[in-house]
């Protein structure tokens, strides 16, 4: 072959495979661009899908937040109307989808949830007694807020979505036993004034049961009420019930006297309080342990909590100390053991206020 043909036949070649070449890298670069466009939508489905969840999860929260806020309003003694402007004001503290939620009147029910001891509760509007609140919170082009938009439009057809949810909380029920101390030294009569005239510690503490009972016949839960009460030794003075006149009729004839047996006082308010035949399952059983003084005798009151809690993990022991030589650290260490609270009442408005707060502090559990 001619030197001049070798070297045309080369060219010839080599621009051929550049040809090959440049046509391939054409066909890459169109595949290439194909793949990040189908890359965007992808990802915009993906991130608008996390979205979506991220809105139902805020919905969950807000509506359950208003729920408990609204039952919490219920059990403090608050009536309907407040209830509910408490479930809009906490509604609104809470976001959805970048707007606070907005509640109408129709997302605020009010009604009835059983307790049931297994299986799940009902919530009816049908009755006269109210125990529970539900909240149906949604963004939708119906609710104030509206629907919710979508963080990637233009890649999908749709450019909005809508969230719901619906949360229902009911009061706590509770059952009450009030350990009462009768030891010689609530004879003391330094409980406070009332009409001018010095009254004793055992006085003063019939007027703050007096309270205590008022209270329980306002509040929207049901309790039942039980009492024993101790000096030297303890006694189960009145048992479990949703009638409080035996209790009324018992703490009005209560006597001084004797020593200060706290530790047995709490061995027999835990008995009379976990009456298998009284106590309901569904409610939450709750101590009220009141002593003016220093335990005194052979029952340790910590060592009394401590096995109460051993044995019924729900029980919740509050403690109420009552006059400047009351042991509090003692009862305070109780109160912690049974999960409770401590008071300590300087005088008889103080001790009023300490009953009164108690029997108007229920929990709230959700039951949807």
């Amino acid at each position: 072959m001619a030197p001049t043909t070798a070297v045309h036949s080369r060219l010839t070649e080599s621009r051929s495979t550049h040809r090959r070449r440049h046509q391939r890298r054409g066909s890459m670069l169109i595949l290439v661009a194909f793949l990040m466009i189908f890359l965007l939508i992808f990802s915009a489905m993906i991130i608008n899908l996390a979205y979506m969840q991220l809105v139902d999860t805020e919905m969950r929260a807000a509506t359950d937040a208003a729920a408990r806020a609204a039952a919490e309003s219920l059990a403090r003694g608050e009536s309907v109307t407040e209830a509910r402007a408490e479930a809009r004001r906490i509604a609104a503290l809470n976001t959805v989808g970048g707007e606070s939620l907005q509640l109408s009147d129709n997302n605020i029910v009010f009604g009835f949830a059983t307790a049931p001891t297994s299986g799940r509760s009902t919530f009816s509007t049908n009755g006269a007694e109210i125990n529970a609140v539900r909240i149906v919170g949604s963004r939708d082009n119906g609710s104030p807020g509206g629907s919710v938009s979508m963080l990637f439009q233009g890649f999908l057809d749709d450019t909005e979505f809508t969230a719901a949810r619906a949360a229902t909380a009911r009061i706590q029920e509770r059952d009450f036993c009030l350990v009462l101390d009768r030891s010689g030294s609530m004879s003391s009569r330094d409980g406070g004034r009332v009409n001018g005239v010095n009254i004793s510690r055992l006085e003063a503490l019939q007027i703050a049961c007096d309270d205590f009972i008022q209270v329980l016949n306002e509040t929207i839960g049901r309790e039942q009420l039980a009492v024993t009460s101790y000096s030297t030794t303890s006694t189960r003075d009145v048992n479990l019930s949703f009638n409080y006149t035996d209790t009324t009729s018992f703490v009005t004839q209560l006597r001084a006297n004797g020593m200060t047996n706290i530790g047995m006082g709490i061995d027999d308010g835990v008995t009379v309080l976990m009456d298998p035949s009284r106590h309901r399952q569904v409610a939450r059983p709750v101590l009220v342990v009141m002593t003016d003084g220093q335990h005194n005798q052979n029952r340790d009151p910590e060592a009394a909590a401590r096995q109460a809690m051993a044995a019924h993990p729900n029980l919740l022991i509050h403690t109420v100390t009552f006059s400047p030589g009351a042991d509090r650290g003692r009862m305070q260490r109780v109160a912690a053991i049974g999960n409770g609270r401590h008071h300590h009442a300087a005088d008889l408005d103080q001790l009023r206020a300490v009953f009164e707060e108690i029997a108007r502090t229920a929990g709230t559990s959700l039951v949807e």
